[in-house]
């Protein structure tokens, strides 16, 4: 019977890659910027520690706090464990919908989203025709 490596090793190892790439990144990111932009815009160099910072700091500011954590313990809760799902399945369901549809109705979506959007923000623009077919360069 094959055991799976979250049953196991997973609780010891999780910890030590983690901290392994935390180190690099913080070793790469100190060493990119000692070597860009200290002398492009004559800053002071940083060490380890100020590159941590910096990658926490760039992590709250442009990534928010926990985009990805919901589909990492999703992953570690369900492997293994049979379970086939797809992160981004509402995007595929919506997509292969569209694909199903017939022409006169996505015609009629169309129609319904650009007048939806026209009587909610008080746009009057020309919209594309969409039974027109669209030329590629």
């Amino acid at each position: 019977m094959r055991r799976h490596f979250s049953h196991g090793w997973g609780w010891f190892c999780f910890p030590l890659m983690f901290a392994a790439t935390l180190a690099i990144f913080g070793l790469v990111t100190m060493l990119l910027w000692n070597a860009l932009i200290t002398p492009l815009f004559t800053l002071p160099a940083i060490n380890f520690w100020q590159a941590l910072g910096f990658l926490v700091l760039s992590r709250l500011l442009v990534g928010g706090l926990g985009s990805h954590a919901h589909a990492l313990s999703h992953f570690f809760h369900h492997r293994g464990h049979g379970h086939d799902r797809d992160f981004h399945s509402p995007m595929r369901e919506m997509r292969e919908r569209w694909e199903g549809m017939k022409p006169e109705d996505r015609i009629k979506l169309h129609e319904k989203f650009h007048k939806f959007f026209d009587e909610e923000h008080g746009n009057i623009t020309e919209h594309d025709d969409v039974t027109k077919p669209t030329q590629e360069p």
